[in-house]
């Protein structure tokens, strides 16, 4: 099978979303139908108070998705619908919702999740359910430090880790065992939510299940803790898909946020320095938080100890003024900036 290019599929996807999709919208009564834009087009509408995606996906065999992987990043859906359809029974399809319930309350569910890159999605909740037996279960699952990997394949620990070694948590996706359905999740909201299921767990609150507004600290807080704090503004006017921009604000502040932790030889610059993103599209804000705002004018750039001739000519050739302390050469060098 020969797949087509990127552009044929657009082609192709945007004829179907308006000979098929916006007809059925139309015919059903949906308000306000439109085109929107992700790796290929789909429609949007409201439908009886629900905001409704329309999305055309290539029904793929599970052979051909484990040998080939999917041709859009939706092909999977539909044999995880048919997994989840199969595998869970009704009391375990309420444990999930309290799940996602849970997760949305504690501001770790779906791509616009405000705390991590990414949070938790809705199959990799239905998976948590569906290895642990029930809600509270997953709940334990996910409140442990270090968690075991999760794989309907039933494959060694080891070789889990080994194969995902740089993911913080492992579910396998049932449908094709090469594929870490958690991947997306960061490693923050990992961790958030472990806090959260400890919490839940030893004293169990309706609050838990209720989502309510991101905490605001009290003003004389946020007074102690201003000049550290910096929050950045920006409206998307590009017309993208808003996770396009999610993305690239990401990988911007992920280089800014290293700039500002390391001189360009390795050193501590600013301390620690963490960022996070929150929007509603197209407004969107980044909040950055900087250890120390003024650092010293200069730093001690460390070279090769003595035991490493060769090492300490190369680095009195670039830095003549170098010193020997404890048995280490060292140089004095000036920092471009002094102040976050």
């Amino acid at each position: 099978m020969e797949l087509p290019s990127k552009s044929e599929l657009r082609r192709y996807f945007r004829k179907l979303v308006k000979e098929v999709a916006l007809e059925a919208i139309i015919e059903v009564g949906g308000l306000d139908p439109s085109i929107a834009y992700a790796e290929h087009p789909y429609v949007m509408t409201i439908l009886e108070n629900y905001t409704l995606d329309i999305v055309f996906c290539f029904d793929l065999t599970p052979e051909y998705l484990v040998e080939k992987g999917p041709i859009t990043a939706v092909d999977r859906t539909p044999h995880h619908s048919r997994f989840v359809d199969s595998h869970l029974s009704l009391i375990q399809r309420d444990d999930v919702r309290l799940l996602k319930a849970f997760l949305i309350s504690t501001f770790v569910y779906g791509d616009s999740s405000p705390v991590g890159r990414s949070g938790f999605t809705g199959f990799s909740t239905e998976m948590l359910v569906f290895h642990n037996g029930s809600f509270e279960r997953a709940l334990e699952f996910l409140r442990q430090p270090t968690s075991i990997a999760l794989d309907y394949f039933d494959r060694p620990q080891r070789d889990l880790s080994e194969l995902f070694r740089h993911n913080q948590l492992i579910i396998i996706d049932p449908t094709d065992p090469n594929r870490n359905i958690a991947s997306s999740i960061s490693e923050r909201a990992y961790r958030y939510t472990a806090v959260n299921a400890g919490k839940l767990l030893a004293n169990p609150q309706p609050n838990f299940f209720s989502m309510g507004p991101i905490p605001v600290l009290p003003p004389e807080e946020l007074e102690n803790l201003g000049k550290h704090y910096y929050v950045i503004e920006f409206h998307d006017k590009t017309g993208w898909h808003y996770t396009k921009t999610r993305d690239k604000l990401y990988r911007y502040f992920t280089k800014l946020q290293r700039f500002l932790s390391y001189e360009p030889t390795g050193e501590p610059r600013f301390g620690t320095v963490v960022f996070e993103e929150v929007y509603h599209h197209p407004f969107y804000a980044i909040a950055l938080y900087v250890e120390k705002v003024n650092i010293k004018h200069s730093f001690t750039r460390k070279g090769p100890p003595v035991s490493y001739p060769q090492g300490i000519e190369e680095f009195k050739k670039k830095h003549p003024d170098a010193l020997l302390k404890n048995g280490q050469y060292q140089a004095s060098l000036p920092r471009t900036f002094t102040n976050i």
